[in-house]
């Protein structure tokens, strides 16, 4: 498959993945008996990725809450994305790796840690990870 023929696959797995979202949050959640309240009424969703990366972008996740609180955010998006495995802890990987995963918050923990603290300020906001559809192929 020619690396044009990929991206065009891609493209349009987003689109449909997207697509299917949107049809989704207007219908109330998708088919079946459900009533339209099972789903819940988002107002404001933000595109945000890595909640976690505090290190890199001298950012807390206090500072991440605070900007979820200012806008009105129901639902995040991409709010933690990977491509590849990561650790449960930067402990578990060797010195040199778990010093750039620490920097750049990229464990289970640091995610774990992050959405609790989230949750706990923000307990009806929805939070979504997601993998680039592009290292699906």
């Amino acid at each position: 498959m020619r690396t044009r023929d990929k991206i065009l696959v891609v493209v349009i797995l987003a689109l449909v993945l997207a697509i299917g979202l949107i049809m989704c949050l207007r219908e109330g959640g998708g088919p079946g008996n459900r009533e339209r309240s099972a789903f819940p009424n988002i107002k404001v969703a933000v595109q945000y990725r890595y909640v976690t990366d505090g290190g890199v972008m001298n950012r807390s996740v206090d500072d991440v809450i605070e900007t979820f609180k200012d806008l009105g955010v129901d639902f995040i998006f991409q709010g933690w994305m990977t491509q590849k495995p990561c650790p449960d802890r930067c402990s578990d990987l060797p010195p040199r790796k778990a010093e750039k995963c620490k920097l750049l918050g990229r464990s289970y923990e640091h995610l774990r840690m992050a959405i609790s603290k989230i949750k706990k300020e923000l307990p009806n906001i929805i939070f979504c990870g997601g993998t680039q559809a592009e290292f699906l192929y």
